[in-house]
Formats: structure tokens, C-alpha cells, sequence
């Protein structure tokens, strides 16, 4: 069986390879035990755009049509210093966070902001065959940022970022029913609270966020 998209069609893995891409959606996925962990985790999914690659879909009417290919990081949403999303936020920057930097950092700073992204494929248990972002980083200096296809989306379960949060009716269907298995969207409890604190404004010209 092929992958799916978010949005629940099939496809096939992206390539591998070192693509300029832009940050075009960051949907926060709530809070779910973790059978590996054995804990709770709260979780958020990264998307994409990637520059120049097309892949073709079926629109509303049937009808082939081109769009641009995207590619999803899955991540705790955890910016502790041996957190998976912070090391790659890290290297997207170019430089560590300083401690300022993370009380103020907002996951909404990452929309329209380009990088470079290495793709490696791994294999499932299935015997099947994942794509999964292996590293990320600034795109050469002078190379200017890729013109963004995508609208941007966010969603957060933060009371902070409720007036720019999309409304749960406009995320796509494969995104939605994840989010709707969190302990946030069961209890409707949204506190705000990312744990490690995910904040600051970067006065560094040179870091994209």
C-alpha cells in the first residue's frame, strides 16, 4: 500500500535529495498517550512546500491537476534541547536559541519562511518505504526565498494564538481527524500550555525566525 497525504490521498514517497522548500502549515495535533513512550505527548505536524516539484491530484470534479508537492515533519512539540523539533529549528537558524530567544519564540514565525530540507527514505515495517526530513537548513546566502504556491494554515490549541488559529472546519480532512483525538479536543480544555515554552522576538537580521 501506497503512503497518504494529509488530506488522505495516495502518493508516492518523495524523492531523496536536498530540496529549497518554504514553511507553508503548522497544526498543532494536541495532546495523545504514546505507546513507545508511555506517556502523553503533544504533538504537531510541520509542512513544506517544495520548490519547483509538482505532483498531480484529482480535483473536486475528478479532473487530473498539478499542484505543488509538500513533504510533513511530525514533531513533539517540545523545545527541550534534546527535542527533535528544536534541533532542526536550531539548524534552520543557523545558531542556538538563547534562553530569551525560547521564552519568547512563537510557532507561527516559522509560516512563509524558506530553508533548505534533506529527504531520506526509510523503511517501514511493512516493508514499505517512508520519506522522513532528516535535516534542515538556511538556504545559501543570496539565494533569494522560493515564491510560496500554498495558502498559509495554522493551527493551535493556544488561548494566545486563538484570533489568527484557523477554524477546525478548514483544516483538511486527514489533519482534522488526528487533532480530534486529542486529550485538549475530547475535554475542550485549551490552557495554553506548551510545557517547555515555545517564544521571543530574534533581533538577529541573519536568522529567518
Amino acid at each position: 500500500m501506497r503512503p497518504r497525504e494529509p488530506d488522505g490521498a495516495e502518493y508516492d514517497p518523495c524523492p531523496p535529495g536536498v530540496y529549497i522548500a518554504t514553511c507553508y502549515a503548522m497544526y498543532d495535533l494536541g495532546t495523545k498517550f504514546n505507546e513507545f513512550s508511555g506517556r502523553d505527548r503533544r504533538e504537531c505536524a510541520i509542512m513544506w512546500e517544495l520548490d519547483g516539484i509538482t505532483i498531480t491530484r484529482k480535483d473536486k470534479d475528478g479532473k487530473d491537476e498539478e499542484s505543488p508537492r509538500s513533504i510533513t515533519g511530525w514533531y513533539t512539540l517540545s523545545l527541550h534541547e534534546k527535542a527533535k523539533l528544536r534541533q532542526h529549528l536550531e539548524a534552520w537558524r543557523g545558531r542556538a536559541f538563547t534562553g530569551e530567544e525560547l521564552q519568547g519564540f512563537e510557532m507561527y514565525n516559522l509560516l512563509g519562511k524558506p530553508c533548505q530540507i534533506q529527504v531520506l527514505h526509510k523503511k517501514k515495517q511493512n516493508g514499505g518505504v517512508k520519506a522522513e526530513i532528516s535535516a534542515i537548513m538556511p538556504l545559501p546566502k543570496g539565494m533569494p526565498a522560493p515564491e510560496l504556491v500554498n495558502e498559509l494554515k495554522f493551527f493551535s490549541f493556544d488561548k494566545e494564538d486563538a484570533e489568527r488559529s484557523m477554524d477546525i472546519e478548514d483544516v483538511t480532512e486527514g489533519m482534522k481527524r488526528l487533532i480530534k483525538k486529542s486529550q485538549e479536543w475530547e475535554s475542550i480544555d485549551i490552557t495554553g500550555d506548551i510545557g517547555d515554552n515555545v517564544g521571543g522576538d530574534d533581533e538577529d537580521e541573519d536568522a529567518p525566525f
